[in-house]
Order: structure tokens, then sequence, then C-alpha cells
């Protein structure tokens, strides 16, 4: 049983279709930026997410903290 659920049909969805977006080194490394972006600004969101994502948590080990049981 989820408890997700009874939530469901209140979740928030994009109102524009998404594209995932490569921003580290492995293909698993992505994100979703919406296809309605100006070319432009959308270069520049994919710029300033790869030259952070060394920031971003892809696995458990990635916290400091948090149990990888």
């Amino acid at each position: 049983m989820d408890p997700r659920e009874e939530f469901q049909d209140r979740r928030v969805s994009p109102i524009e279709d998404l594209e995932q977006v490569q921003i580290g080194d492995h293909p698993h490394q992505t994100t979703s930026l919406g296809t309605a972006l100006p070319n432009e600004e959308r270069r520049k969101i994919i710029k300033i997410l790869k030259d952070n994502a060394d920031l971003f948590a892809w696995k458990p080990s990635d916290m400091p903290g948090i149990d990888e049981g």
C-alpha cells in the first residue's frame, strides 16, 4: 500500500512537454527542462546546471549522513 496514492489526483503536472538533459558525466545524470524555453534561456540554464553538476546527489553515497542500507 503506497501512502502517496491518496494524493495522486492532487499532484501538479507540467504544463508543457519535458526534455531530458544530461548534465553530468554519466548517462544517468539527467534533469528535465521544459521544451517551451527560449533557446538562449535554455542554453544558459544547461550551462549553469553542467557547471554545478558536482553539487547534485546522484547516489546515496553523495549524501553524507545518509545510511546507504
